[in-house]
């Protein structure tokens, strides 16, 4: 679908199997990897977790980030273990990268989750699962109109962290 060249594909763990698919959204400077799940917690809704990697103009890693409960955390690459893994906490799927420098309470990272990514367009991820929108799970009433997409938020960081 694209002339970027293959670039980091995370290492995914996680005690629930039952991933649907793998969607990987390509831009020119980052990818987003949108892990689907059947439900988020007990909620019978779909779960869509962001997972950006950005890259630098050499395309060497620039940071990595995920969105736990409707929140951007980002770790800058000296930060981050690779090869890149990431662990799909609880029945929630919250995705934590995992780093050097934090302790990650016992979390499995023996056995990682095989998948393929299919490539597919920003269009194809429902507004709901970019940004909240009627989703179920965004219940802060100061953001609850006002999630920043994914591809905002690489494209804000990028340019503030990324050479």
């Amino acid at each position: 679908m694209s002339n970027i060249p293959e670039r980091i594909k995370p290492q995914i763990y996680s005690n629930d199997t039952n991933l649907i698919d793998v969607l990987l959204e390509r831009q020119e400077l980052f990818d987003i990897y949108w892990f689907h799940w059947p439900h988020d917690g007990p909620l019978p809704i779909e779960d869509f977790e962001p997972v950006i990697v950005c890259y630098c103009q050499d395309n060497s890693v620039c940071f990595v980030a995920v969105r736990r409960g409707w929140r951007y955390t980002m770790r800058l690459t000296e930060q981050v273990i690779f090869p890149l893994r990431i662990i799909f906490d609880g029945s929630y799927h919250h995705p934590i990268i995992v780093t050097s420098h934090e302790d990650h309470g016992g979390l499995n990272t023996n056995n990682s989750l095989p998948y393929q990514a299919r490539e597919v367009s920003s269009e194809e991820i429902p507004d709901m699962f970019r940004r909240g929108v009627f989703h179920m799970t965004n219940i802060n009433p100061v953001n609850f109109w006002n999630q920043e997409d994914p591809t905002s938020f690489a494209n804000r960081n990028r340019s503030d962290f990324c050479v």
